[in-house]
């Protein structure tokens, strides 16, 4: 299994609730785009 550059985490939209890699969410938002 090559998941070693797959280790991102998920965090949860504060406004839809569904999850996306941290990157594609605002800073100090945790919206996603």
């Amino acid at each position: 299994m090559m998941s070693s550059n797959n280790v991102k985490a998920l965090f949860a939209c504060s406004r839809c609730f569904s999850r996306h890699p941290f990157e594609e969410l605002s800073p100090g938002q945790q919206l996603c785009k």
